[in-house]
Protein backbone atom coordinates (compact mmCIF):
# COMPACT_ATOMS: atom_id res chain seq x y z
CA UNK A 1 0.00 0.00 0.00
CA UNK A 2 1.51 3.47 -0.81
CA UNK A 3 2.09 5.95 1.82
CA UNK A 4 1.03 9.93 1.30
CA UNK A 5 2.69 12.02 3.64
CA UNK A 6 1.40 15.51 3.91
CA UNK A 7 3.40 18.11 4.73
CA UNK A 8 1.91 21.06 6.77
CA UNK A 9 3.45 24.41 6.55
CA UNK A 10 2.50 26.69 9.07
CA UNK A 11 3.21 30.45 7.70
CA UNK A 12 1.35 34.09 8.08
CA UNK A 13 1.10 35.95 5.05
CA UNK A 14 1.90 39.77 6.02
CA UNK A 15 0.55 42.29 4.26
CA UNK A 16 2.69 45.27 5.59
CA UNK A 17 0.00 48.02 4.86
CA UNK A 18 -3.06 47.21 3.19
CA UNK A 19 -6.57 47.83 4.66
CA UNK A 20 -4.62 49.39 7.86
CA UNK A 21 -1.76 51.17 7.80
CA UNK A 22 1.63 49.71 8.50
CA UNK A 23 2.08 51.34 12.21
CA UNK A 24 -1.60 49.41 13.32
CA UNK A 25 -0.32 46.29 11.05
CA UNK A 26 3.31 46.21 13.43
CA UNK A 27 1.75 46.19 16.33
CA UNK A 28 0.25 42.95 15.38
CA UNK A 29 3.73 42.04 13.53
CA UNK A 30 5.52 42.45 17.15
CA UNK A 31 2.95 40.01 18.31
CA UNK A 32 3.38 37.70 16.33
CA UNK A 33 6.75 37.26 16.52
CA UNK A 34 6.92 37.77 20.16
CA UNK A 35 4.79 34.46 20.36
CA UNK A 36 6.74 32.89 17.38
CA UNK A 37 10.37 32.86 19.46
CA UNK A 38 7.83 31.70 22.58
CA UNK A 39 6.91 28.90 20.61
CA UNK A 40 10.05 27.52 18.91
CA UNK A 41 12.02 27.92 21.66
CA UNK A 42 9.50 25.53 23.66
CA UNK A 43 8.78 23.52 21.07
CA UNK A 44 11.86 22.23 18.65
CA UNK A 45 9.68 20.59 16.57
CA UNK A 46 7.16 23.78 15.37
CA UNK A 47 8.32 24.86 11.92
CA UNK A 48 7.35 28.65 10.74
CA UNK A 49 7.49 30.24 7.49
CA UNK A 50 7.52 34.26 8.03
CA UNK A 51 6.11 34.72 4.29
CA UNK A 52 9.11 34.46 2.15
CA UNK A 53 10.26 38.51 3.21
CA UNK A 54 12.84 39.95 5.39
CA UNK A 55 11.26 42.95 6.11
CA UNK A 56 9.53 42.16 8.52
CA UNK A 57 12.54 41.61 10.30
CA UNK A 58 13.40 44.90 10.32
CA UNK A 59 10.35 45.92 11.83
CA UNK A 60 10.30 44.01 14.38
CA UNK A 61 13.68 44.79 15.55
CA UNK A 62 12.69 48.63 15.49
CA UNK A 63 10.49 48.04 18.60
CA UNK A 64 12.35 44.65 20.09
CA UNK A 65 16.02 45.14 19.46
CA UNK A 66 16.62 42.90 22.68
CA UNK A 67 15.25 39.88 20.80
CA UNK A 68 17.84 39.63 17.84
CA UNK A 69 19.83 37.17 19.06
CA UNK A 70 16.49 34.88 20.20
CA UNK A 71 15.63 35.70 16.56
CA UNK A 72 18.41 34.94 14.71
CA UNK A 73 18.94 31.93 16.84
CA UNK A 74 15.62 30.24 15.38
CA UNK A 75 16.13 31.34 11.91
CA UNK A 76 19.61 29.45 12.10
CA UNK A 77 17.98 26.15 13.76
CA UNK A 78 15.89 26.05 10.23
CA UNK A 79 12.90 27.10 12.94
CA UNK A 80 11.69 30.01 10.99
CA UNK A 81 12.38 30.73 7.37
CA UNK A 82 12.80 33.77 6.29
CA UNK A 83 13.48 35.66 2.43
CA UNK A 84 14.38 35.51 -0.30
CA UNK A 85 12.12 38.86 -0.64
CA UNK A 86 12.94 42.04 0.82
CA UNK A 87 8.99 42.78 0.39
CA UNK A 88 6.33 40.92 -1.33
CA UNK A 89 6.33 43.02 -4.68
CA UNK A 90 3.94 43.59 -7.42
CA UNK A 91 5.82 42.45 -10.90
CA UNK A 92 4.53 44.83 -13.01
CA UNK A 93 4.10 48.12 -11.58
CA UNK A 94 7.69 48.26 -10.59
CA UNK A 95 11.07 48.09 -12.55
CA UNK A 96 13.02 45.15 -13.20
CA UNK A 97 15.89 46.44 -11.38
CA UNK A 98 13.82 46.90 -8.52
CA UNK A 99 12.72 43.33 -8.55
CA UNK A 100 16.91 42.41 -8.74
CA UNK A 101 17.35 45.10 -5.97
CA UNK A 102 14.54 43.68 -3.70
CA UNK A 103 15.98 40.26 -3.86
CA UNK A 104 18.84 40.71 -3.39
CA UNK A 105 18.01 42.83 -0.15
CA UNK A 106 16.58 39.98 1.21
CA UNK A 107 18.38 37.47 0.28
CA UNK A 108 21.30 39.82 2.38
CA UNK A 109 19.43 40.54 5.09
CA UNK A 110 17.94 36.63 5.58
CA UNK A 111 21.57 35.82 5.36
CA UNK A 112 22.76 38.27 7.77
CA UNK A 113 19.83 37.24 10.00
CA UNK A 114 21.17 33.35 10.27
CA UNK A 115 19.79 32.03 6.41
CA UNK A 116 17.85 32.58 3.87
CA UNK A 117 15.27 30.61 2.27
CA UNK A 118 16.49 30.04 -1.66
CA UNK A 119 13.19 29.33 -3.58
CA UNK A 120 11.07 32.02 -5.56
CA UNK A 121 7.98 32.47 -3.04
CA UNK A 122 5.17 35.09 -3.96
CA UNK A 123 1.74 33.81 -2.59
CA UNK A 124 -0.13 36.51 -3.36
CA UNK A 125 1.00 39.16 -6.40
CA UNK A 126 -1.41 39.56 -8.87
CA UNK A 127 -0.17 37.47 -11.63
CA UNK A 128 3.38 36.74 -12.47
CA UNK A 129 6.05 38.55 -14.86
CA UNK A 130 7.74 36.17 -17.84
CA UNK A 131 10.93 36.84 -16.61
CA UNK A 132 11.10 35.51 -13.20
CA UNK A 133 11.89 32.27 -14.42
CA UNK A 134 15.60 33.82 -15.72
CA UNK A 135 15.82 36.04 -12.73
CA UNK A 136 15.54 32.93 -10.22
CA UNK A 137 17.54 31.03 -12.55
CA UNK A 138 20.23 33.45 -12.26
CA UNK A 139 20.46 33.42 -8.73
CA UNK A 140 20.78 29.46 -8.39
CA UNK A 141 17.19 29.07 -7.37
CA UNK A 142 15.75 25.43 -7.81
CA UNK A 143 11.83 25.82 -7.00
CA UNK A 144 9.26 28.49 -6.95
CA UNK A 145 5.71 28.72 -5.37
CA UNK A 146 2.96 30.63 -6.87
CA UNK A 147 -0.94 31.01 -6.63
CA UNK A 148 -2.62 33.30 -8.54
CA UNK A 149 -2.15 33.69 -12.54
CA UNK A 150 -1.87 29.59 -13.15
CA UNK A 151 -3.86 29.04 -16.51
CA UNK A 152 -6.46 26.09 -16.46
CA UNK A 153 -3.69 23.97 -18.88
CA UNK A 154 -1.74 23.65 -16.04
CA UNK A 155 -3.50 21.26 -13.69
CA UNK A 156 -0.89 19.72 -11.96
CA UNK A 157 0.75 20.38 -8.15
CA UNK A 158 3.75 21.38 -10.29
CA UNK A 159 4.96 23.14 -13.71
CA UNK A 160 8.09 23.52 -15.57
CA UNK A 161 7.72 27.57 -15.68
CA UNK A 162 9.67 28.92 -18.65
CA UNK A 163 10.97 32.50 -19.23
CA UNK A 164 11.70 34.16 -22.94
CA UNK A 165 15.28 33.24 -22.26
CA UNK A 166 14.34 29.65 -22.22
CA UNK A 167 15.31 29.86 -18.48
CA UNK A 168 12.81 27.12 -16.50
CA UNK A 169 12.30 26.34 -12.92
CA UNK A 170 10.43 23.67 -11.22
CA UNK A 171 7.36 25.73 -9.61
CA UNK A 172 5.23 24.37 -7.24
CA UNK A 173 1.61 25.58 -7.81
CA UNK A 174 -0.61 26.31 -4.68
CA UNK A 175 -4.12 26.03 -6.70
CA UNK A 176 -6.16 25.92 -3.78
CA UNK A 177 -4.28 29.37 -2.35
CA UNK A 178 -2.17 29.85 0.50
CA UNK A 179 -4.51 29.54 2.90
CA UNK A 180 -6.05 26.08 2.30
CA UNK A 181 -4.74 24.66 6.00
CA UNK A 182 -5.70 28.23 8.01
CA UNK A 183 -6.76 27.22 11.75
CA UNK A 184 -6.50 23.40 11.58
CA UNK A 185 -8.22 21.91 14.16
CA UNK A 186 -5.71 21.03 17.14
CA UNK A 187 -7.40 17.50 18.66
CA UNK A 188 -5.98 14.51 16.55
CA UNK A 189 -9.60 12.75 15.25
CA UNK A 190 -10.86 16.28 14.17
CA UNK A 191 -7.31 17.29 12.48
CA UNK A 192 -7.51 13.94 10.77
CA UNK A 193 -10.86 14.29 9.60
CA UNK A 194 -9.38 17.75 8.26
CA UNK A 195 -6.45 15.95 6.79
CA UNK A 196 -8.78 13.88 4.69
CA UNK A 197 -10.69 16.84 3.19
CA UNK A 198 -7.78 19.04 2.17
CA UNK A 199 -6.94 15.50 0.27
CA UNK A 200 -9.60 15.48 -1.37
CA UNK A 201 -9.76 18.77 -2.22
CA UNK A 202 -6.55 19.00 -3.65
CA UNK A 203 -6.87 15.64 -5.82
CA UNK A 204 -8.20 17.10 -9.16
CA UNK A 205 -4.64 18.51 -9.13
CA UNK A 206 -3.01 14.99 -9.00
CA UNK A 207 -0.82 15.76 -6.29
CA UNK A 208 2.18 12.85 -6.11
CA UNK A 209 2.72 10.67 -2.76
CA UNK A 210 3.85 14.66 -1.02
CA UNK A 211 1.13 16.56 -0.82
CA UNK A 212 1.44 20.66 0.74
CA UNK A 213 -1.26 22.06 3.03
CA UNK A 214 -0.25 25.40 4.00
CA UNK A 215 -1.17 26.46 7.44
CA UNK A 216 -2.03 30.11 7.45
CA UNK A 217 -3.71 33.21 6.41
CA UNK A 218 -3.11 36.77 5.64
CA UNK A 219 -1.85 37.91 9.30
CA UNK A 220 -2.67 35.21 11.19
CA UNK A 221 -0.97 34.16 14.16
CA UNK A 222 1.08 30.61 14.48
CA UNK A 223 -1.14 27.68 15.86
CA UNK A 224 0.64 26.89 19.56
CA UNK A 225 -1.34 23.38 20.03
CA UNK A 226 -0.54 22.16 16.60
CA UNK A 227 2.99 20.53 16.89
CA UNK A 228 1.06 18.53 19.66
CA UNK A 229 -2.41 17.33 17.59
CA UNK A 230 0.36 16.38 14.51
CA UNK A 231 1.70 14.18 16.88
CA UNK A 232 -1.84 12.77 18.33
CA UNK A 233 -3.33 12.52 14.69
CA UNK A 234 -0.32 10.80 13.41
CA UNK A 235 -1.59 6.92 12.44
CA UNK A 236 -5.34 7.61 12.75
CA UNK A 237 -5.73 8.25 9.09
CA UNK A 238 -4.88 4.93 6.81
CA UNK A 239 -1.61 5.61 4.61
CA UNK A 240 -1.14 9.05 4.87
CA UNK A 241 1.62 10.23 7.47
CA UNK A 242 1.43 13.69 8.64
CA UNK A 243 4.12 16.11 9.77
CA UNK A 244 5.26 19.79 10.32
CA UNK A 245 7.31 21.12 7.71
CA UNK A 246 9.49 23.69 5.71
CA UNK A 247 8.22 24.64 2.69
CA UNK A 248 11.52 23.38 1.41
CA UNK A 249 11.24 20.01 2.57
CA UNK A 250 7.74 19.71 0.58
CA UNK A 251 9.72 21.28 -2.79
CA UNK A 252 13.02 19.05 -2.37
CA UNK A 253 10.54 16.05 -2.81
CA UNK A 254 8.61 17.48 -5.96
CA UNK A 255 10.11 15.23 -8.92
CA UNK A 256 12.30 16.47 -10.94
CA UNK A 257 10.66 15.44 -14.64
CA UNK A 258 7.05 15.05 -15.90
CA UNK A 259 5.62 18.13 -15.67
CA UNK A 260 3.60 20.46 -17.81
CA UNK A 261 5.19 23.41 -19.04
CA UNK A 262 4.04 26.70 -19.59
CA UNK A 263 5.99 29.04 -20.99
CA UNK A 264 5.85 33.35 -20.11
CA UNK A 265 3.60 35.46 -17.85
CA UNK A 266 1.04 34.13 -15.71
CA UNK A 267 -2.16 36.33 -15.70
CA UNK A 268 -4.78 34.16 -15.91
CA UNK A 269 -8.13 34.74 -13.37
CA UNK A 270 -9.22 31.52 -14.22
CA UNK A 271 -8.72 30.05 -10.89
CA UNK A 272 -7.95 32.63 -8.50
CA UNK A 273 -8.87 36.50 -9.65
CA UNK A 274 -5.64 38.52 -10.38
CA UNK A 275 -7.31 41.90 -9.88
CA UNK A 276 -6.90 43.94 -12.60
CA UNK A 277 -8.66 46.84 -11.66
CA UNK A 278 -5.47 47.75 -9.88
CA UNK A 279 -3.52 48.68 -12.58
CA UNK A 280 -5.62 51.93 -13.21
CA UNK A 281 -6.09 52.84 -9.58
CA UNK A 282 -4.06 55.59 -8.11
CA UNK A 283 -2.53 56.48 -11.35
CA UNK A 284 -0.82 59.43 -10.11
CA UNK A 285 0.66 57.53 -7.93
CA UNK A 286 1.81 54.92 -9.69
CA UNK A 287 3.19 57.38 -11.87
CA UNK A 288 4.56 59.25 -8.95
CA UNK A 289 6.70 56.44 -8.02
CA UNK A 290 8.16 55.45 -11.51
CA UNK A 291 9.47 58.54 -11.56
CA UNK A 292 11.62 58.17 -8.17
CA UNK A 293 12.35 55.13 -9.49
CA UNK A 294 13.73 56.67 -12.79
CA UNK A 295 15.60 59.34 -11.07
CA UNK A 296 17.76 57.35 -8.50
CA UNK A 297 18.05 54.35 -11.24
CA UNK A 298 18.95 56.15 -14.21
CA UNK A 299 20.15 59.21 -12.76
CA UNK A 300 21.41 59.62 -9.29
CA UNK A 301 23.27 56.11 -8.88
CA UNK A 302 25.19 56.54 -11.85
CA UNK A 303 25.93 59.80 -11.38
CA UNK A 304 27.23 58.89 -8.15
CA UNK A 305 29.43 56.17 -8.86
CA UNK A 306 30.63 58.09 -12.41
CA UNK A 307 31.61 61.29 -10.06
CA UNK A 308 33.12 59.12 -6.67
CA UNK A 309 31.30 60.96 -4.80
CA UNK A 310 30.49 58.73 -1.57
CA UNK A 311 26.74 58.40 -1.84
CA UNK A 312 26.22 54.99 -0.24
CA UNK A 313 23.91 55.62 2.43
CA UNK A 314 22.40 58.08 0.49
CA UNK A 315 21.33 55.46 -1.85
CA UNK A 316 20.73 52.75 0.66
CA UNK A 317 17.66 54.96 2.24
CA UNK A 318 16.59 55.71 -0.80
CA UNK A 319 16.44 51.78 -2.38
CA UNK A 320 14.55 50.88 1.09
CA UNK A 321 11.79 53.72 0.48
CA UNK A 322 11.30 52.46 -3.37
CA UNK A 323 11.33 48.44 -2.18
CA UNK A 324 8.93 49.09 0.56
CA UNK A 325 6.65 51.00 -2.09
CA UNK A 326 6.87 48.24 -4.43
CA UNK A 327 5.22 45.70 -1.83
CA UNK A 328 2.39 44.40 -3.66
CA UNK A 329 -0.60 46.12 -1.99
CA UNK A 330 1.35 49.51 -2.24
CA UNK A 331 2.62 49.44 -5.62
CA UNK A 332 -0.88 48.30 -6.63
CA UNK A 333 -2.99 51.31 -5.03
CA UNK A 334 -5.34 48.32 -2.97
CA UNK A 335 -4.68 49.77 0.21
CA UNK A 336 -6.83 52.72 2.55
CA UNK A 337 -5.90 56.48 1.47
CA UNK A 338 -3.39 57.02 4.34
CA UNK A 339 -1.55 53.86 2.74
CA UNK A 340 -1.55 55.68 -0.43
CA UNK A 341 -0.79 59.16 1.22
CA UNK A 342 2.23 57.22 3.05
CA UNK A 343 3.70 55.90 -0.26
CA UNK A 344 3.21 59.36 -2.00
CA UNK A 345 5.65 60.63 0.67
CA UNK A 346 8.42 57.73 0.20
CA UNK A 347 8.05 58.38 -3.70
CA UNK A 348 8.35 62.41 -2.94
CA UNK A 349 11.49 61.58 -0.24
CA UNK A 350 13.44 59.37 -2.89
CA UNK A 351 13.18 62.70 -5.84
CA UNK A 352 14.72 64.18 -2.87
CA UNK A 353 17.32 62.11 -2.39
CA UNK A 354 18.23 61.65 -5.87
CA UNK A 355 18.18 65.25 -6.36
CA UNK A 356 20.49 66.29 -4.15
CA UNK A 357 22.94 63.23 -4.81
CA UNK A 358 22.21 64.36 -8.97
CA UNK A 359 23.59 67.91 -7.59
CA UNK A 360 26.58 67.18 -5.55
CA UNK A 361 27.85 64.89 -8.18
CA UNK A 362 27.54 67.18 -11.46
CA UNK A 363 29.02 70.12 -9.60
CA UNK A 364 32.35 67.36 -9.09
CA UNK A 365 32.30 66.65 -12.41
CA UNK A 366 31.63 70.36 -14.09
CA UNK A 367 34.21 71.58 -16.38
CA UNK A 368 36.06 68.24 -16.68
CA UNK A 369 34.64 68.07 -19.97
CA UNK A 370 32.38 65.13 -19.72
CA UNK A 371 28.61 64.94 -21.04
CA UNK A 372 25.88 63.16 -19.32
CA UNK A 373 23.82 60.84 -21.42
CA UNK A 374 20.79 59.15 -19.19
CA UNK A 375 19.58 57.67 -21.84
CA UNK A 376 20.19 53.81 -22.52
CA UNK A 377 21.07 54.17 -26.13
CA UNK A 378 24.04 57.32 -27.31
CA UNK A 379 23.11 60.60 -28.63
CA UNK A 380 24.68 63.24 -30.39
CA UNK A 381 24.58 67.25 -30.38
Amino acid sequence: MSTTTVYIVPHTHWDREWYATFETFRTQLVELWDQLLILTEADPDFRFLMDGQTVVIDDYLEVRPEARGRLERAVRSGQIQVGPWYTLPDEFLVSGETLVRDLQRGLASADLHGGSMRAGYLPDSFGHAAQMPQIYHQLGFRHAAVWRGVPLAIDRVAFDWEAPDGSQILTAYMGNSYSQGVDLPTEGDALAARIASALQAIAPFHPTADVLLMNGNDHVLPQAALSAAVREATGRLDGTRIRLARLDDYLARLPEQGWPRWRGELRSSARANVLMGTLSVRAPDKQRHFEATRVLERMAEPLAAISGIDAAAALDQAWTLILQNAAHDTACGSGIDAVAETSRQRSAEVIEIADRIIDRALRRLAGAGQVWNPSPFPRQG
